[in-house]
């Protein structure tokens, strides 16, 4: 998963295995979450949808 380097994807800097849990150090991204965009709209239409996952948020 490190070496990928995906559009849209955040970079992963580091992994930890600690006991049960894994913790990612990623890429900061900059912008709105899916879950706040859903709260401020309710719903979204195709086109918009659709250009969220070409692009991102």
């Amino acid at each position: 998963m490190m070496d990928l380097q995906l559009s849209g994807i955040p970079i992963i800097y580091d992994m930890i295995l600690d006991d049960d849990s894994l913790i990612l150090i990623e890429e900061y991204i900059h912008g709105q979450t899916l879950e706040q965009l859903l709260n401020d709209q309710n719903t979204l239409i195709y086109s918009d949808a659709l250009s969220i996952m070409k692009n991102g948020i």
